[in-house]
């Protein structure tokens, strides 16, 4: 075998054996000083998957030019051994632009980000192959505006340039950007395809299925990236039902063609079925282990979620962040405190989630206490922190923290003018709103919410007027508002609330708004109203509407739709036994017991008399707190009604006796009979 067959077979060898039988073979036949030869033998274990052996006879070779350190550094960027790249760059005698694009790159796969753009911009130049990489980069870290620079600084740009920069808008998000350059590239492949899939998915948008359905359906072929993508616009705009019709008619399930299935049901909280794909998938890796504990996690399956964690042979951060967070939503502080210790790397996310958990569980200390042990704070940390001191009206600590604050978002000045409202300073709080830079929707509704809760109805009017000029309001302003009219009892302002919101600005009703307006309704006293609007709105009503329906009919004494009422509370939800304390109420101070269906009255005394019990076996008041049991109240209900109606009966029988004619005592008689008619018979009569 001469040196020409020696470097054939150096060209096309693909596995470490075959390359180790022909170093042997070929020792014989280079010389020492024909580096070009044992170059190709450091490219071609760099290609096979052995470093290490590259480096042997890199080191074992007296003359070296710089295609042998090109080689050297390209055999550990391609064998994922950044570190030793980055380590080997520097000593390099001089630099080409293979080895500093590979630099850069190995720097990017090791998050030195900073690194890897002072190595991009000390370039002498710039080619395709450099920028394009440097693009990917940047899409990873998300500086788009940096993107941007270097796409226009290109000065040829190729189908993969295009496709990596769309990438960097796609995966952010950022789909109006996205869309205005996937119409003007100037051809697209199955790349730039599927990144508007992906820009299409991250939106989550209901109404661009349609769009993605048919750009999907014109790629002339699709590969498991493209299928992925269309699954995951299924599943992120609510469409399970078509994400699984596309996942079962593709032959060729791949591990991430089943994770991106598992992780569709995982979100819609179908967790049977994310479990089954899990455990039918041949193989399975860490981001797939990773989908189905975030699903456990994320519809309150903390046990699941333990027990799955436990079983996993590896964990990522991710893993470990997972199931902090299920100990945290399901409200076991203790357990995640202790999974939090036991983490060996614990980063940023998680020590951002321990200070979090611990001030909504009012332990401000330990807040503090973490927050100051932190190795790094971001801006996430910041609010945290600032949240907490606002939230238990540590006015004087949340003033400190802020002006700490090295970059100051407009979630932190939001919190901040929480911090002055919550501790009764509206007035600095409006000043402290006037003089944010750019005060966000989140700050706007702060402003409002403040004015409201404080009962300044016509200041919040006045802002949400302001708010109409400069911002649109989203569903939480209206909600807002409409709170402010039910609080100032302005049913016309309400009511003009309401329809601005819907033909004005677009904004749709959801049920929460009609709640509002029925709230709103009751506090006025326009019962008839409310009751017709429940039963006419696009939605069927749920507890919290008919509870406030209850209550404004408990704040007018009107016994016949407070039974309606109760009849649906107890539909919805047949153990809420503060409906018939309510109706007891509600008929006690009102109507007399007589009228009602003696059946019905046995049901509250019964149902009542039952939750009396179940609390007095707990030692529980029927407040739920640890008292001497009151005596029930249906029953207490039933011996003054029989008083009352005992009385009643004595004043009709003397007022007949005092008749001054026997025609007088018939028509006293009559009316009490027609008095007698139960009034609530058309609502629980039937029923009964």
């Amino acid at each position: 075998m001469d040196r020409r067959e020696c470097l054939a077979l150096m060209r096309s060898c693909t596995s470490l054996p075959a390359a180790q039988a022909i170093h042997t073979r070929a020792r014989a036949h280079f010389s020492v000083r024909d580096v070009f030869a044992w170059n190709k033998l450091i490219e071609m274990y760099g290609r096979c998957g052995s470093a290490s052996s590259a480096r042997e006879i890199f080191d074992s070779l007296p003359l070296k030019d710089s295609y042998s350190w090109d080689f050297m550094l390209a055999a550990y960027s391609r064998n994922a051994l950044f570190d030793d790249a980055a380590r080997f760059f520097p000593i390099m005698p001089q630099w080409s632009l293979v080895s500093y694009t590979t630099a850069m790159i190995a720097n990017a796969q090791l998050r030195h980000f900073a690194d890897a753009q002072r190595i991009f911009h000390s370039m002498p130049e710039w080619d395709l192959v450099s920028s394009t990489a440097m693009l990917g980069e940047l899409a990873q870290i998300g500086l788009l505006d940096d993107a941007v620079e270097i796409f226009r600084a290109m000065l040829e740009r190729d189908i993969q340039a295009w496709s990596v920069f769309l990438f960097a808008f796609a995966h952010h998000g950022n789909l109006s950007d996205a869309a205005r350059i996937f119409a003007g590239m100037p051809e697209r492949n199955l790349i730039s395809c599927t990144a508007m899939l992906v820009a299409i998915a991250e939106v989550g948008s209901a109404r661009l299925v349609e769009e993605a359905r048919d750009l999907f359906r014109s790629l002339p072929e699709r590969d498991i990236a493209s299928s992925t993508a269309m699954i995951r616009v299924y599943a992120q705009s609510g469409h399970l039902d078509e994400a699984r019709r596309l996942f079962e008619s593709i032959p060729l399930h791949t591990i991430v063609l089943n994770t991106a299935m598992l992780a569709a049901f995982a979100q819609s909280g179908d967790i049977a079925r994310a479990r089954l794909v899990f455990d039918q998938m041949p193989e399975r890796n860490l981001i797939s282990s990773n989908a189905l504990l975030s699903g456990y996690a994320q519809n309150g399956h903390c046990d699941k979620a333990k027990e799955l964690f436990d079983s996993m042979q590896e964990w990522s951060s991710v893993s470990w962040n997972t199931i902090i967070t299920a100990y945290i939503q399901s409200s076991q502080l203790r357990s995640a405190t202790k999974v939090f210790a036991a983490m060996p790397e614990k980063n940023i996310v998680a020590w951002n989630a321990m200070i979090a958990a611990n001030a909504k569980s009012g332990h401000l200390e330990e807040a503090s206490f973490l927050f100051r042990n932190a190795p790094e704070w971001n801006t996430v940390s910041w609010n945290t922190i600032l949240t907490a001191f606002a939230q238990n009206r540590c006015l004087r600590e949340a003033m400190e923290t802020f002006e700490r604050i090295p970059e100051k978002s407009s979630i932190s000045w939001t919190a901040m003018l929480s911090a002055y409202a919550q501790n009764g300073h509206l007035d600095r709080a409006r000043l402290f709103f006037d003089r944010m830079p750019s005060p966000c929707i989140g700050s706007w509704n702060a402003m409002l919410a403040s004015y409201t809760n404080s009962g300044c109805s016509s200041d919040a009017f006045s802002l949400f007027d302001s708010m109409k000029i400069l911002e649109t309001p989203d569903e939480t302003s209206w909600i807002i508002a409409l709170l402010a009219s039910c609080y100032a009892g302005d049913v016309g302002i309400g009511q003009s609330l309401f329809v601005s919101m819907v033909a004005d600005f677009g904004t749709p009703a959801k049920r929460i708004h009609f709640g509002c307006v029925i709230n709103l309704l009751g506090r006025a006293g326009h019962a008839d109203a409310a009751r017709d609007l429940i039963a006419n709105m696009p939605f069927e009503p749920d507890l919290l509407q008919w509870r406030c329906f209850l209550e404004t009919c408990k704040k007018q004494k009107n016994p016949r739709y407070s039974a309606g009422a109760a009849k649906q509370i107890l539909g919805l939800n047949a153990l809420d036994g503060s409906v018939y304390v309510s109706l007891a109420s509600v008929v006690q101070s009102s109507q007399p017991v007589s009228v009602l269906p003696l059946v019905y009255l046995e049901r509250v005394e019964k149902e009542v008399s039952r939750l009396w019990l179940w609390r007095t076996r707990r030692g529980c008041g029927a407040s739920g707190n640890r008292m001497a049991p009151p005596a029930p109240p249906a029953a207490a209900l039933r011996r003054n009604s029989r008083s009352r109606a005992g009385q009643r009966a004595c004043d009709r029988g003397q007022q007949r006796r005092s008749a001054k004619s026997p025609e007088e005592g018939q028509e006293i008689g009559k009316r009490a009979r027609i008095s007698g008619t139960p009034v609530l018979e058309s609502e629980l009569g039937k029923e009964e």
